[in-house]
């Protein structure tokens, strides 16, 4: 089967929820965690909240990065996009914040940012991750930039893990698709691959596998 190969970011993985409250019961919420943020839209007769994380709950995001991604990410922006969300339903934005101070992010700008790879809902129809077409769909309407996405071959396995090869022995090249929006030339961090379609483990979550060229170039040495 064909693979989606995308771009492996290194920096630090942030969620944004956002939720979609309605009816009188808004209006009682009380903001009791930190990094959430709310619009009352009265006419109406809800809000939409939005809180920002790291990986885990316990996550420290530096404040300079969770002001950035309050750039990227305006409470207006966010009510317009997901207008369509109804009580009580969910989405969550999976990414990766880069830039200065973030792992080696100051390769890709000179700004700290938000980069989206997976989108995850949970509507009165169920709980379903996006498919790659639809994640591109939502971060262009968000104005936000997503994963670049490579492709080699027919971009099956054998596809994948001979360019990989060529690659660490030096016989061709590769840029961070990140990075060429700021016009830098820089290799990525490596590759995140998963399936044309989503696939699910047991657990729930997407089916995927995470190569870091730096680790294969190790294993070489």
């Amino acid at each position: 089967k064909d693979w989606i190969v995308t771009e492996k970011i290194d920096g630090t993985n942030i969620r944004v929820v956002i939720k979609k409250i309605r009816g009188d019961a808004y209006r009682r919420v009380v903001l009791n965690k930190p990094n959430i943020k709310r619009l009352d839209i009265p006419e109406k007769n809800e809000a939409i909240f939005r809180l920002i994380m790291g990986k885990t709950d316990n996550a420290n995001t530096p404040q300079f990065l969770l002001d950035a991604i309050d750039r990227q990410l305006p409470m207006e922006k966010l009510a317009k996009v997901f207008d369509y969300l109804t009580d009580g339903e969910t989405v969550i934005l999976f990414g990766e914040g880069y830039g200065p101070k973030i792992q080696s992010g100051g390769k890709y700008s000179k700004d700290n940012g938000f980069v989206l790879f997976d989108v995850w809902f949970s509507t009165s129809r169920g709980e379903l991750w996006a498919e790659r077409d639809a994640v591109k769909s939502i971060a262009e309407s968000l104005d936000i930039p997503v994963v670049g996405t490579y492709c080699f071959g027919n971009n099956t396995p054998d596809d994948i893990l001979r360019f990989m090869k060529e690659f660490v022995d030096g016989r061709t090249t590769l840029c961070s698709m990140l990075a060429l929006e700021e016009f830098n030339t820089v290799e990525p961090e490596g590759f995140v691959c998963r399936p044309a379609r989503v696939l699910l483990r047991q657990n729930g979550e997407p089916l995927m596998w995470k190569i870091k060229f730096r680790d294969l170039r190790n294993r070489k040495g």
